[in-house]
């Protein structure tokens, strides 16, 4: 019995050991974990005093910004198209032509009566420095030489003009006669294109135009504040960006808008061809008020009780507060915010009553 004792006290060291192992390593395995990192939410933010921008979205054809509907100067028949559809052309390159033979014998011909008239020039000439015919006749030969040095130019220029050559570097884009076809002058015969930067022609309705601020005609300031980017209906989801080339001083008598022409880059990795359907995206600032400060309705929230306030972000941190303003009237979409709020200061438009103070946020892009 007394050593079923002693082996008793002796195993029970070990099991202390290990139960004091345990107590002093709970702790550790009691802490929590850091807390997750916050995800910053993205939301529309615009900034107080430029204006309340407005999403504008206008559907539109895409081309070549250099494009050209091609025509020979002169009648004939195609004997031959130099460059096939689609196929890259360099500028002067032939891309078709006329059978030659008529306006070449044409050009015979005024040649030979070119060289009898400066003949005829010459003699008469010679007889006037002689005192053998008047300085009249003399003077006559001379007109007739010029007219027919004018003939032998416009023969020279009807024989080039059998053939028609790229006016820049780009693609034959489309046929628009048949092989051997006799055409007509000024009928149009073939489209080449320069498809390294395509443009977007869109008419913008006049009420997006009063927000032009001031009378500035400077289409790259225009461009910088409404921030235009084309997507193509072929890849929905994809925005391009694109710059204000034109547009026009006058607008259309029936429906009132004006044409506005963006140009963008051909999409790497992309083959955009002319034609394809596409829709130019503005940021349209809204009119300033003549005082206060204009914002969207929907960057303001109003709850039962609470004064009305804004979300206004500090753009060091990208974290919210609540600013409470004080209203003026509305228009339209836009409410006047009289007090509360300094020009300059970013203010959530979207997603407000998803924030809290504090939240962080991300610039939503389009």
């Amino acid at each position: 019995m007394s050593s079923t004792a002693r082996a008793g006290r002796g195993s029970s060291r070990p099991r202390c050991l290990a139960l004091a192992l345990a107590l002093w390593l709970a702790p550790g395995c009691s802490e929590e974990a850091p807390p997750a990192a916050e995800v910053a939410r993205p939301v529309k933010m615009i900034e107080v005093g430029q204006g309340s921008v407005e999403g504008r979205e206008y559907p539109g054809r895409i081309r070549a910004a250099q494009y050209s509907e091609m025509a020979f100067e002169v009648p004939g028949r195609i004997v031959e198209f130099s460059a096939k559809e689609g196929e890259r052309v360099e500028k002067g390159q032939a891309l078709v032509r006329l059978d030659p033979r008529d306006y070449e014998a044409k050009l015979q011909a005024a040649t030979a009566k070119l060289e009898h008239a400066a003949t005829e020039r010459d003699r008469a000439k010679i007889l006037y420095e002689k005192q053998v015919k008047p300085k009249s006749e003399y003077d006559r030969a001379q007109r007739f030489y010029e007219v027919q040095a004018a003939d032998v130019n416009i023969a020279k220029k009807a024989v080039e003009d059998t053939v028609l050559r790229a006016p820049f570097t780009g693609v034959m884009a489309r046929k628009l006669v048949s092989d051997f076809e006799n055409v007509q002058a000024k009928q149009p015969v073939l489209i080449v294109q320069d498809d390294s930067s395509l443009e977007v022609k869109v008419s913008v309705p006049e009420r997006d135009l009063t927000s032009r601020q001031g009378s500035s005609r400077d289409l790259a300031e225009i461009s910088r504040r409404i921030r235009p980017r084309v997507v193509l209906s072929s890849v929905p989801g994809r925005e391009f960006p694109a710059r204000l080339t034109e547009l026009a001083e006058v607008a259309d008598p029936t429906t009132r808008t004006f044409e506005a022409t963006f140009a963008f880059a051909q999409p790497e990795g992309m083959n955009v061809l002319g034609g394809m359907t596409a829709k130019v995206l503005l940021d349209v600032p809204a009119a300033q008020e003549a005082s206060g400060l204009a914002l969207p309705i929907s960057s303001v929230v109003s709850d039962s009780g609470d004064e009305p306030y804004v979300w206004v972000v500090d753009p060091a941190t990208m974290k919210v507060s609540r600013h409470t303003v004080v209203l003026g009237p509305m228009s339209g979409s836009e409410v006047r915010i009289e007090q509360g709020l300094d020009a300059g200061e970013l203010v959530v438009v979207s997603g407000v009553h998803q924030l809290r103070e504090g939240s962080t946020v991300r610039r939503l892009e389009r």
